[in-house]
């Protein structure tokens, strides 16, 4: 698509028009999650520092773990995978904690947030059952820190790691409130303005996502690392790069942005057909892989200015609504 066609696409398109292509091809998450809070203020040993410090009462605090962390990582870690997916998945849209994700996403994005909490819950109940025992366990750890009384129940201690997904559409420009013809193509002006501006920072987002993504591969599986070592091909880099290819995928979609979407293709077909550990084994794959990548770099680098060009035109065809 060359920027003849970017310009004509961009002059031709109602105003409205990629608010509610977005509206139809992304949806909103929210996905409040609670754990355990491990480290609490002791109010002894507040008192203590304050005394031995001399500063005023409220400049300084003595906190203290109730748990060594190692016994919680079992529920932690993959609690920290599960906050993580928004990051791999979703790009961040407004207040409140929502986030956009690519309607053919969704499916993908429940399930493995699903099963994530389903391993932090496992987890939670085996060490709810022995909780009495892991308190115990840190009279010794804590010395006089210990205080019987910081310690929850079992069953408070599972209420800690609660979660839900939420969801919602993303808000259209159709105002219907009894006011005049003027008065509520104004709203709808106004909306459609904050629809486009948060529409251009995904659209930015995920472009610059993918560009840096396309690069960290093209570092990794180049890299001759220090002193000759190569650097790891961990088992998470190309399916990291997939799921950002595919969000940048569907925006492209959204947009009818022809220019992304065949980088998206293109770096589908050359870096995303061989697995992690194929890479790791197969150093004559890994270094193709690694000239692909370095070039889809550069390419992607362009795009990532490309777009910020076209979502500046977008957002300023609204410039008449504050």
């Amino acid at each position: 698509m060359n920027t003849v066609q970017k310009t004509d696409l961009a002059a031709s398109m109602p105003k409205l028009t990629r608010a509610h292509t977005l509206s139809e091809r992304m949806l909103l998450v929210k996905k409040p999650m609670g754990r355990f809070s491990n480290t609490i203020t002791d109010r002894n040993l507040t008192a203590d520092i304050i005394a031995k410090s001399g500063c005023i009462s409220g400049a300084a605090s003595g906190r203290k773990e109730l748990f060594d962390p190692t016994l919680l990582s079992p529920m932690t870690t993959p609690y920290n995978q599960n906050r993580e997916l928004d990051t791999k998945m979703t790009l961040p849209w407004s207040g409140g904690g929502w986030h956009a994700v690519a309607v053919g996403q969704y499916s993908e994005y429940k399930a493995k947030s699903n099963a994530k909490h389903e391993e932090v819950l496992a987890e939670a109940r085996k060490f709810a059952a022995n909780l009495p025992a892991h308190i115990e366990a840190q009279r010794y750890r804590l010395g006089t820190l210990f205080d019987i009384g910081d310690y929850p129940t079992a069953e408070e201690f599972m209420n800690c790691w609660h979660y839900k997904i939420q969801t919602s559409q993303i808000p259209s420009t159709d105002v219907r409130v009894a006011l005049d013809d003027e008065e509520r193509q104004d709203i709808a002006n106004q909306v459609a303005k904050e629809n486009a501006e948060l529409f251009a920072g995904a659209w930015r987002s995920v472009v610059e996502k993918m560009a840096a993504g396309i690069a960290h591969v093209a570092k990794i599986l180049g890299s001759d690392g220090a002193g000759g070592r190569k650097s790891p091909v961990n088992a998470t880099l190309i399916p990291n790069l997939k799921a950002q290819v595919d969000l940048a995928r569907e925006m492209g979609v959204a947009v009818d942005d022809h220019d992304l979407i065949d980088l998206a293709n293109e770096v589908e077909a050359k870096l995303l057909q061989l697995e992690s550990d194929t890479l790791a084994r197969n150093p004559l794959a890994k270094e193709q892989v690694a000239k692909d990548a370095q070039h889809l770099a550069t390419r992607a680098a362009r795009e990532v200015v490309a777009v910020d060009a076209r979502v500046n035109a977008m957002v300023n065809e609204f410039g008449g609504f504050a």
